[in-house]
């Protein structure tokens, strides 16, 4: 920030500034790395090409990527330089504060920023960091300048760590984004602790996921089995097929089985239920008819066989006897 403040110090004495400049360092740390990208854009109004040429040449000096800044939302023009890092390389044993505002100069020590506490499982990192933006950190500036223009600065430090901090003084957090905003003037403390994973850890959970995953499926495959076993043989049951023409239909489908099996069927048994009494049947008598003395019977007369009697008046056709027919031929 010295550079860039001292680069812009002519521009920002002329102008009486209402929030025209911002500085935003982040840190995107993973398992392995740490991504350090720092944007610095001033208000469009103070744009000066010449001052942002010599940003991107000294900042690629030092080794950093430098890209333009978009500011298509905000009317800012900058640019953006940043760099990666190994967590490893930039983390020991011994505590330290580091400066957050040597970035991109001379006096930036990318040998140690993080105080590294090793352990099977995993590491934990403690971050001491200071980002001082008083007058006595920037070359150009007392402290009426800074008094005067302190609402003109737009500054803060944004870290998106691996996982939850353990511990922090973030101003806000959103997930793994911890966010600290500093006043320009102000010498801020920022603290953080968070955790890593070994790659035995991962080795590991790599290992307990197989493990799972291969039980999960051996135990659905022996469910599958299981339930075939279960269902009833299809072997030696013929097979529907339809109706071709002078095969015999059954009336009541459309298809027949050819050759099927005649399966006598069992004679149901009526099992009593001991709960419902049951009900003995009583033979009936066979009636009798009693005859009513006040009702006379009436006798059954048995009728006469008719007898033939020949009329006198009519002659009796005699009957001929006719002559037998030989059929040889002599």
């Amino acid at each position: 920030m010295k550079r860039f403040l001292k680069l812009f110090s002519i521009v920002l004495m002329v102008f009486i500034l209402t929030g025209c400049v911002k500085q935003n360092i982040h840190m995107d740390i993973t398992n392995s790395e740490v991504k350090i990208s720092v944007t610095d854009a001033m208000n469009s109004s103070l744009r000066d090409e010449t001052a942002v040429a010599e940003l991107k040449a000294q900042y690629e000096e030092l080794g950093y990527t430098v890209e333009d800044y978009d500011g298509s939302k905000d009317g800012y023009v900058g640019v953006v330089y940043s760099k990666t890092y190994k967590l490893s390389d930039v983390s020991g044993d011994d505590a330290v504060e580091f400066h957050l505002e040597t970035i991109g100069t001379e006096d930036f020590k990318d040998d140690q920023m993080f105080k590294l506490e090793k352990g099977i499982f995993g590491n934990t990192y403690r971050a001491t960091f200071i980002f001082d933006t008083t007058a006595a950190s920037i070359e150009g500036f007392d402290e009426d300048d800074i008094s005067e223009n302190a609402s003109s600065f737009d500054i803060s430090y944004t870290v998106t760590l691996p996982s939850k901090a353990k511990s922090h003084n973030a101003d806000s957090v959103d997930g793994n984004t911890y966010t600290w905003n500093v006043e320009y003037g102000e010498k801020a403390e920022i603290n953080y602790v968070f955790s890593t994973m070994s790659l035995v850890t991962m080795i590991i959970i790599g290992v307990v996921a197989i493990v799972v995953v291969g039980i999960i499926v051996l135990v659905i495959v022996k469910m599958v089995k299981k339930h075939k076993n279960n269902l009833p043989p299809t072997e030696g049951i013929p097979t529907a097929v339809p109706v071709q023409p002078g095969m015999p239909v059954n009336n009541s489908a459309n298809y027949i089985m050819p050759n099927a099996p005649v399966v006598e069927q069992p004679t149901s048994v009526v099992v009593p239920n001991p709960e419902v009494p049951v009900t003995p049947v009583v033979e009936q008598p066979t009636p009798v008819v009693v005859p009513n003395p006040e009702v006379p019977v009436t006798p059954v007369v048995e009728q006469p066989t008719p007898v033939v009697v020949p009329n006198p008046e009519i002659p009796a056709t005699p009957v001929v006897e006719q002559p037998k027919v030989n059929n040889d031929v002599n």
